[in-house]
């Protein structure tokens, strides 16, 4: 009798926390997943830019603009329009390819999830050369990037002028290369290069 009772109770209590917003309720809460970053959460923009070896390098930052964290996995869609030539896509590399922009050179840094907290970024890679490879003659330009986050139809435009750092237009004489999302604690950003 006294066990059937103290079942009861145990039950009674049980309701009684999840009734009053604690303790089992909280805990089913926190442990939901955290949703992916949509396109209307990010903005998306250039962290910093810069020209070596007649490739130029550009750091695509997405940052959260939500009040929820959120997170981001895997490449952004980049569709990169010239008025010279067709639109061409960007192609997928790793990161290992960026590899001076990375804090930890020795390791690949694999196709991490990265969660967002409001005001937070993550960022990706995209490389452009800048000549022929068998040619004097001058590259064209890129004069947008369309840009999809990584699992997002919705697309930002964003123009090819690089004001930060370079002045200039991405160059269009191949199709650009361009990395995962990668967090922060991964990647030197601008903060970090003045």
């Amino acid at each position: 009798m006294r066990g059937s009772l103290a079942r009861v109770l145990l039950v009674a209590i049980a309701f009684g926390c999840a009734d009053s917003g604690a303790g089992i309720s909280a805990a089913v809460v926190s442990s939901a997943p955290t949703a992916r970053c949509s396109t209307r959460q990010l903005r998306v923009h250039y962290d910093y830019a810069f020209e070596l070896m007649a490739q130029v390098t550009v750091v695509l930052a997405y940052t959260n603009n939500s009040t929820h964290r959120c997170t981001l996995s895997g490449w952004p869609r980049v569709k990169a329009i010239s008025d010279a030539r067709p639109a061409v896509a960007g192609v997928r590399t790793g990161a290992m390819w960026f590899q001076p922009q990375l804090r930890n050179q020795s390791r690949a840094p694999g196709v991490p999830t990265v969660t967002l907290e409001p005001d937070q970024s993550a960022y990706s890679f995209l490389a452009a050369a800048g000549i022929y490879p068998n040619s004097s003659k001058p590259c064209p330009s890129y004069t947008r990037l369309v840009v999809a986050p990584p699992g997002n139809a919705q697309t930002v435009t964003l123009s090819g002028w690089i004001a930060s750092h370079l002045n200039r237009y991405i160059p269009a004489c191949a199709r650009p290369f361009v990395s995962q999302v990668l967090p922060r604690s991964a990647v030197y950003t601008a903060i970090y290069r003045h």
